[in-house]
């Protein structure tokens, strides 16, 4: 059930690593006709976020070891990796896209490097059968302030410059 302000969350108990798992969602009372929502491929494993500036966007392409990364990234059987939606990246048209993909050779291009560095060293130490999943939020130039929740920052400090500057982007 949503909150006042149309917030929800689940909780769900400690699993162990696993791959192939749907999820689920159904809204109460679907007498209204409201399909449920199914979602496929879940992996449980570790999650990662990497957050922070330019140095965080710099793309695996820009690797100079790139033409190797990318003949063996698909001896990688369980990376996942979330590009966050911004407008630096994708417009103003695509803000609040993005999706969960498995890191391969035919995507790892834009990712950033140091995620994918992470996610590959990760997945040599923990084996085959735990997922490693990096979630890239990062924004060239942004403080950390813009990261938040702009109504929840504003209650707590008030509304300065670099909570103006990111709403108008």
């Amino acid at each position: 059930t949503t909150d006042a302000i149309g917030e929800w969350e689940a909780i769900f108990p400690s699993m162990n690593a696993t791959t192939g798992l749907t999820l689920t969602v159904t809204q109460l009372g679907t007498e209204d006709g409201k399909e449920p929502i199914i979602l496929d491929d879940i992996a449980i494993g570790e999650v990662f976020l990497l957050s922070g500036q330019s140095n965080m966007d710099y793309n695996v392409s820009n690797m100079e070891d790139y033409l190797e990364l990318k003949a063996n990234a698909n001896n990688y059987s369980n990376l996942r990796g979330y590009l966050s939606a911004n407008i630096y990246r994708h417009g103003e048209d695509g803000m609040g896209s993005g999706s969960w993909y498995k890191l391969t050779a035919d995507n790892i291009a834009g990712f950033p490097a140091t995620g994918y560095a992470m996610a590959t060293m990760l997945a040599l130490e923990l084996g085959d059968d735990v997922t490693v999943a990096i979630v890239e939020a990062s924004y060239p130039g942004s403080t950390v302030k813009t990261w938040i929740d702009a109504e929840k920052y504003i209650a707590k400090y008030g509304e300065d410059a670099d909570v103006k500057k990111y709403r108008s982007y």
